[in-house]
């Protein structure tokens, strides 16, 4: 049961690091960008942002929703291990 819990800590960690990292690096940029030609639009770093968050989550989607199948399939085992208990 212990390992389940550390299991489920590391991949919401894993999970939610990676979308905000890459949204991080996003606005980074546009903001460096925007420094550089003194461009002060918002909606251009708001778009960047949904942007990189919709492409991290279009790739890596399907491998996030199998890891958090596989974690879910192994908690309802862990269920009915102590269920018999």
């Amino acid at each position: 049961m212990y390992h389940l819990c550390l299991d489920a800590l590391l991949l919401i960690s894993v999970l939610s690091a990676i979308p905000m990292l890459a949204v991080g690096a996003a606005a980074g940029l546009v903001g460096l960008l925007q420094a550089v030609t003194q461009v002060q639009e918002q909606s251009l770093s708001h778009l960047a942002r949904v942007v990189a968050f919709a492409a991290v989550a279009m790739a890596g989607g399907s491998l996030a929703g199998a890891e958090v199948q596989s974690l879910f399939l192994r908690v309802l085992e862990a269920v009915a291990v102590i269920g018999k208990g």
